[in-house]
């Protein structure tokens, strides 16, 4: 039976992992207008649970987090798709997609998406978080240098990513190997 469950994550994950490569390698797929561009992100944020690795004290010692809280801060657009994606995800790990309007609501996020209109409101929300367990993304230009963890460009009219792995070791997170080789430098 235990056989038969590894060889079933085995493959998912697999499958997975192709069609992470595929969504990054075919732009003309991936990324046609903004709609596309928001779908985009809200497959990659729901892909990248499966990647990323929260520390046992997140999840009281049993190394399984029973729900993962995604924080969205002000973008309305997004938490809308990540809840109709959500219905379409995939996973061992149950989601909860929450839209956030004040800093002082971040504190039992796991994910933290914060948008692009709120730029001046980043370094509060990253020092209110430091090295709590949490992923943080952004889509600011400047957000991997101010400590966030994965950031998402455009390049050659496709959504992309940056992961800063100092930032997620320091926040306590362990990212797949497999992700960070997809990440652009």
């Amino acid at each position: 039976m235990l056989r038969y469950c590894s060889r079933n994550l085995i493959i998912s994950l697999s499958i997975i992992t192709l069609s992470f490569l595929l969504l990054l390698l075919n732009p003309k797929a991936v990324f046609s207008a903004p709609k596309k561009e928001l779908e985009t992100k809200a497959t990659f944020i729901l892909n990248f649970t499966i990647f990323v690795e929260w520390p046992s004290s997140v999840s009281d010692g049993s190394n399984d987090i029973t729900t993962l809280n995604i924080c969205v801060f002000d973008n309305t657009p997004l938490v809308k798709e990540l809840s109709l994606q959500k219905e379409k995800y995939n996973s061992s790990k149950k989601v909860s997609i929450i839209a956030v309007d004040n800093t002082d609501k971040i504190s039992n996020c796991h994910i933290l998406f914060i948008g692009q209109a709120n730029a001046a409101d980043i370094s509060t929300m990253l020092a209110q978080i430091e090295n709590k367990p949490v992923l943080t993304i952004s889509d600011h230009k400047s957000f991997n240098k101010n400590c966030g963890i994965i950031q998402f460009v455009i390049k050659d009219d496709t959504v992309r990513f940056k992961i800063n792995n100092e930032a997620a070791k320091k926040a306590g997170l362990t990212i797949s190997s497999q992700l960070l080789e997809l990440a652009d430098e």
